[in-house]
């Protein structure tokens, strides 16, 4: 799935009236929520925009639905839940007018991620969901919004009729019960569900809205009673921006593409951990480190936690996953009660200064609850002994990584080992929130991050959100033809050589070959 433009951040037409923009919609929103009634938050803002209204409002229960399901998606599988169905006399076809022209009989995860990819496509979709000033809402706008929040309130069927009993272990049955609260709330203000398509919920729903009653079935209704606490609960349900959903959800639908690098001899192998997280924005962060000075190679260098391949049967995740858990103290297996960590997708790989093929594996770690994830308390690298590899950790915004600020980025053209190669620097500066893990001392006051790491984390958030970085790059994906080039010649033999680091490609290969690297 895509966004185009996070609908979250478009201009409005209503501005040019002296109305309110996307974020003051959206602030609003969160204010009236704050003030312990849901029935008063979902009431269009006086001299608002109707259309602006339903808009903010269904990115952001597309938002919630997301997370919500994504808690639970380790438990909906093709084998546990191979029809898309609420009770017995309620099950959900598939039907899209395109891949599917006719109502298809699917698996719930399967129809779920065909749903979440159907309202992406409305969401990008310029002449439905209007990003530029100026541009009107289409006049089908309305029936598809009605369409949209019928099909999505299927997912809450889904899981309450067949994952209520997770959520509750998990401790997320107050945010779904006040998720479907909200969202019922919503759609019969605007008229946007009819009751008969409420099926198996339509009973508990009326309960939920009928504000003297909190009990039903033996499980409580709980909504934070005062302003603060739900404030702060809406922040954590409604916390993903699109962006950040849209970024997630391409990069788990990636196509991992063949690589040599399974097939290299073990010293030849390595992995780095791509460790992204939410922050208090809304926004992806990404977790990165500074080498310790003691290190033989690349010391004092910004880098990705990760190393080098033990065994022939490791897969790169596992590779990364071990170096972070050594090198950063990210557990192998973090909490499951408050934390999950998501393996994303592999990138291709990338052929290293010292011949080494690194694959970038991407993970996504979340709080149970969804809030924000303290890096500083997942790691908790007080409680570890000063690292011999680590100097510190830090963190830093993902997408801003396809900017060329001044002052962030500066780069240039290189040769390397007869190869074109692009120089990034980016100058991330320090932050309190930072952890120092070798010895007494403040952070550095800036951390430059360069070489590999920088050409790593460019294409990832590449790909990440489908936009093209402001800066020159490498219009290609990794090393991957290079490696298999030089495997193919013997010369990734298991025993490193040190000839190799003043080896130029261009005596190895003929200009053919190098035009292609």
């Amino acid at each position: 799935m895509s966004f185009a433009q996070p609908l979250a951040s478009r201009p409005t037409a209503s501005t040019r009236g002296g109305g309110m923009s996307q974020f003051q919609l959206r602030q609003y929103a969160e204010v009236t929520l704050g003030s312990g009634s849901l029935r008063q938050a979902v009431i269009l803002p006086d001299g608002e925009d109707l259309n602006e209204w339903l808009a903010v409002n269904t990115v952001d229960f597309y938002n919630q639905i997301n997370m919500l399901y994504g808690a639970i998606t380790e438990f909906c599988s093709p084998q546990t839940c191979p029809e898309m169905k609420a009770t017995e006399e309620y099950e959900y076809l598939w039907q899209d007018g395109e891949k599917f022209r006719k109502p298809t009989k699917l698996a719930a995860p399967d129809y779920i991620e065909n749903l979440m990819n159907w309202v992406q496509a409305y969401f990008e979709n310029e002449s439905v969901f209007p990003s530029k000033i100026g541009v009107p809402f289409s006049r089908n706008f309305q029936p598809i919004v009605r369409t949209i929040f019928k099909r999505l309130f299927r997912v809450y069927a889904h899981i309450y009729c067949h994952h209520f009993d997770v959520i509750t272990e998990l401790g997320m049955q107050p945010h779904l019960n006040t998720s479907l609260k909200h969202f019922s709330y919503f759609a019969r203000q605007y008229e946007l569900i009819d009751r008969k398509d409420l099926g198996p919920l339509s009973d508990l729903i009326d309960v939920m809205l009928t504000e003297k009653h909190c009990h039903n079935m033996g499980w409580r209704i709980v909504v934070p009673q005062s302003a603060n606490a739900l404030r702060r609960w809406h922040h954590c349900t409604a916390m993903l921006t699109s962006a950040t959903s849209a970024c997630l959800q391409r990069l788990r639908q990636f196509r991992v593409p063949a690589s040599v690098w399974s097939t290299l001899p073990v010293s030849r192998r390595a992995a780095v951990l791509v460790l992204l997280h939410v922050d208090a924005h809304g926004d992806l962060g990404v977790v990165l480190t500074m080498r310790s000075a003691k290190l033989s190679s690349f010391s004092s260098q910004a880098a990705f936690p990760g190393g080098k391949a033990d065994d022939a049967g490791e897969s790169e995740f596992a590779v990364a996953r071990r170096e972070a858990f050594e090198e950063i103290g990210l557990p192998l297996v973090p909490d499951p009660a408050r934390y999950t960590l998501e393996e994303l997708t592999v990138l291709p790989a990338h052929l290293a200064r010292n011949w080494l093929a690194v694959r970038p594996c991407v993970a996504f770690v979340s709080r149970r609850d969804g809030g924000t994830v303290d890096i500083r308390e997942l790691l908790a690298l007080a409680q570890r002994p000063a690292s011999d590899e680590v100097a510190a950790v830090f963190t830093a915004p993902f997408a801003r990584f396809l900017d060329d600020a001044r002052g962030w980025y500066k780069g240039s053209w290189m040769d390397w080992a007869g190869l074109r190669w692009r120089q990034h620097i980016f100058a991330v500066h320090a932050s309190p929130t930072d952890i120092v893990v070798a010895g007494p001392g403040k952070p550095m006051a800036t951390y430059h991050i360069w070489g590999l790491t920088a050409r790593m984390l460019i294409d990832a958030a590449r790909l990440g959100y489908a936009r093209e970085p402001a800066m020159e790059y490498l219009r290609k994906d990794g090393d991957e033809l290079l490696i298999a080039q030089l495997a193919g010649i013997g010369r990734l033999g298991p025993v490193r050589d040190k000839t190799e680091l003043t080896t130029r490609f261009s005596d190895l290969f003929d200009e053919d070959v190098l035009a292609k690297l």
